[in-house]
């Protein structure tokens, strides 16, 4: 497993187990708000 997937995979990991709101930085310098939320015994982003 990359560094890039293992990052990702543990990152969907906590989203599940913390919902709420998370900003983030991309590549290129642009800001990314995530919102989660609780879905069917799952979760959904936004």
């Amino acid at each position: 497993m990359t560094d890039r997937a293992e990052q990702r995979a543990t990152m969907v990991n906590a989203l599940r187990e913390e919902p709420g709101s998370y900003a983030r930085m991309l590549e290129d310098g642009t800001g990314v708000i995530y919102r989660i939320r609780p879905s069917d015994g799952g979760f959904a982003a936004g």
